[in-house]
Order: C-alpha cells, then structure tokens, then sequence
C-alpha cells in the first residue's frame, strides 16, 4: 500500500495599481538581472513595465524566501527550449523550480520542490469572451457550464477556465503545443476542479492537482502541479502575499485533497 504524500506550493502575489511609490518600484528593478533589464527595456507601455518588474522581483523574492541563504539578486534564471523559466542557480537542497505570472493589477508567483508547477492570474473584469474564442479554446463541457450560468456571471467563468487551462499547459511547459480541445475541467459538488482528458492529450489525471483563488473582487488566479511519483498525494498550497518590498509575510495553510480521499 502506498503511503500518502503532500507536495507543498508556496503562492505569493501582490497588487500593483496602487504601488505609486516610485522607491518601491526602484527597489525591485534593483534585484533584476542585466538580462531581464535588457527584456525590460523593449517593453514600450508603462503598465507592462511595472508588471515586469514586480513580476520578476517577486520571484527572485519567494525563492529567496524558501532559501534564505540566498540574497534575490543572486537567482540566475535561464529559459527552457519553449520559453519556461528555471532556475540555474546558485544550487540549492533540495532543488527549487517556481512560475510567475502576471495581469493588469496583479502579480504572481509559485515556488516549489516539483518541476511541474505553475500560476496563471487572470483579470476577469476585461477578460474578452466570444463564442469564437469559446469554440477555439473550450470543449463542449466546459461552453455548455458557460451557457448554463447567468449571462452576468460568464465574463468571470471564462477567467476561471482560461486560469486553469493555462496553469496545465504552463505546468506541462508545452504552452498552445498541448490541444486545449484535448482537456477539460470539472467540479464535483463535493470535492476539488479535476481535470479530464480527452484521446488528443496523452496524460493522468491521477497525477495532477489544482487550486483556484480570488485574491481581488476582480482577478482570478489557478496553480497547477503533477506529482514526480506514483501513489496518492495532496496538494498543500500555501498562500503568502508581499505588502511591500521587502515586507513581513502573511501566511496561511490549507490542503486540497485528491477525490474520493
């Protein structure tokens, strides 16, 4: 019989629209590296500049804070074959992987000890639904849940299915390359989202878990993480936000159980 086992996943996230503090904005270009200064600088809109910033200096700022002998500037990050960050170093016990993400107002970032993991946030109040996208992006359970809601209440489902499908591909670091017709999301009455496949994605739901989060009245936010083992697991999301940089952490625990456990 196998053990159970949990797989912790530390969630930080921060607003940025009231972040007006020039100092605090300086104080997170600092702990950015030349290259991500090089990326910085070809972004032409202010608004996408600062979630840049606040993005990658929230990252190097979690991971400092599950390695606390590492200062964030420290980090060095490198880039898979299809454009999923890693980290090169310096090395730590046991190794750390972590994904960011970022949307108008918000953003995120998850730190774990699993490769497969990642965030995805979402700003629900200008996500653009239309049945063409629907038709592109959704499979025929998930358009007949978005038709079987108040029509008020659409904008923000289609945030929460886009979160999640994106969290799984991220995680999967395939992006687009993995058919979104191929997989789709359900919630029982009585348990956590799961996921389901269909013949054109070849994977286990068994293998995965997901968390979903409304940090804001308007943003909403899926992480994603498969287990590197066989046998029943729990994900444990631990879900921190930075006031400020450098600030205290406010932390709280709770546990999401695979179904039927």
């Amino acid at each position: 019989m196998s053990l159970h086992k949990d797989i912790s996943v530390h969630l930080f996230w921060i607003e940025t629209e009231d972040r007006t503090d020039p100092r605090e904005y300086a104080d997170s270009e600092a702990l950015l590296s030349s290259e991500e200064l090089t990326r910085l600088g070809r972004l032409m809109h202010e608004e996408n500049r600062r979630e840049f910033t606040f993005a990658h200096a929230l990252a190097r700022a979690a991971l400092s804070r599950r390695a606390p002998h590492v200062a964030p500037t420290e980090w060095i990050f490198t880039r898979e074959s299809l454009g999923r960050p890693t980290v090169d170093g310096p090395s730590v016990d046991p190794p750390l992987y972590f994904s960011i993400s970022h949307t108008r107002g918000l953003v995120a970032c998850v730190v774990a000890e699993t490769a497969m993991i990642a965030v995805d946030v979402e700003d629900a109040s200008a996500a653009r639904m239309t049945r063409k996208l629907a038709e592109r992006f959704c499979t025929t359970t998930e358009i007949e849940a978005l038709r079987d809601i108040p029509e008020s209440a659409r904008r923000a489902e289609w945030a929460r299915i886009w979160t999640l499908k994106e969290s799984y591909t991220k995680a999967r670091g395939l992006g687009l390359l993995v058919p979104p017709l191929g997989f789709s999301f359900v919630r029982p009455s009585n348990g956590p989202v799961r996921i389901v496949f269909g013949p054109e994605v070849k994977d286990d739901p068994a293998h995965w878990r997901f968390a979903e989060r409304q940090p804001t009245s308007r943003h909403r936010v899926a992480v994603a993480a498969a287990a590197p083992f066989e046998g029943p697991w729990s994900l444990v999301l631990v879900e921190e936000s930075f006031d400020s940089f450098p600030c205290a952490l406010r932390s709280t625990g709770f546990e999401v159980t695979e179904p039927g456990r």
